[in-house]
């Protein structure tokens, strides 16, 4: 069973109405992009306990292999050092947590973490592997007060959410005034990347399909995302290439869109980084 947003009628950004096939439909004809804003999303979506089903064993059996987790080590390292130059040893919420990784690394640096996750398999690892605190449930129906973190990440989560609006404003209520979200997604603008897949493989790179192993319900350009979290009342302080690779093909080409577009002063690298903040005044209205 599929939701059809065409039936909904409002774009999540711009309430816009009038939707068109994204690059004219030779990226597939699940994706739509608003006219208005130019937001780029799936349609239609795969329903909740469709989308739980995927995120199982099959989906993480990768991710904990030995060689794959002495990668993801690394990238994690390297992230958790934009956090700290943030703010050091605070209370961190990591939202679409995973296997645990990320929060691990915090923890260990001193810092007091939660997170949340819809996997069932997930969070049975994490728990048993590093001991950690996650809530199996999404960020809307947990139950922390408002006020409750300094910082609140989300790395590569909100593609996979159904209503990202939702989740990022019950964000904004849970950081403490003046704390820090930063969300990391794919770049849907990410031209040397998708080049690059075509010329290898002859063919469109699909960023959705029906039998996706990535279930991304939204594709996100830089400026929708700003967009985006504007309408969730952050303050942007700073968004970036995010370099999320392990793969070392990948890597590659990573950094060939990272240098290929601040030559040309392009957005194409293949994935944003986004640091906001909550303001501090709690009457503010956007």
């Amino acid at each position: 069973m599929y939701l059809d947003m065409r039936n909904i009628g409002k774009c999540m950004i711009c309430n816009g109405d009038k939707f068109t096939p994204y690059k004219n439909g030779v990226y597939g004809k699940y994706i739509y992009t608003c006219t208005e804003c130019k937001l780029v999303f799936t349609n239609p979506q795969p329903e909740q306990n469709d989308l739980l089903k995927r995120y199982g064993n099959d989906y993480y059996t990768h991710w904990t292999s030995p060689k794959q987790q002495e990668r993801r080590i690394k990238l994690w390292k390297r992230r958790f050092k934009i956090v700290k130059k943030l703010l050091p040893s605070v209370r961190l919420l990591d939202v679409g947590c995973g296997e645990g990784l990320f929060l691990y690394t915090a923890k260990q640096n001193g810092y007091d973490v939660y997170g949340i996750e819809v996997s069932e398999f997930a969070v049975k690892y994490a728990k048993e592997k590093f001991g950690l605190n996650i809530n199996n449930t999404a960020l809307e129906n947990s139950d922390f007060p408002d006020n409750s973190f300094d910082i609140i990440t989300f790395w590569h989560t909100v593609e996979h959410l159904s209503s990202p609006e939702i989740t990022l404003k019950k964000a904004e209520q849970l950081l403490k005034p003046g704390g820090y979200l930063i969300i990391a997604v794919p770049n849907v603008d990410d031209v040397i990347g998708q080049e690059f897949y075509r010329f290898v493989n002859r063919q469109y790179f699909q960023i959705y399909t029906p039998d996706s192993k990535e279930p991304h319900l939204y594709h996100f350009s830089v400026d929708t995302l700003k967009l985006l979290l504007q309408k969730c009342n952050f303050k942007i302080i700073k968004i970036k290439t995010d370099f999320c690779q392990v793969d070392p093909y990948w890597r590659i080409i990573e950094y060939v869109s990272y240098y290929v577009s601040k030559m040309l002063r392009k957005k194409w690298y293949l994935a944003i980084l986004a640091i906001a903040q909550k303001y501090e005044d709690k009457n503010f209205v956007s």
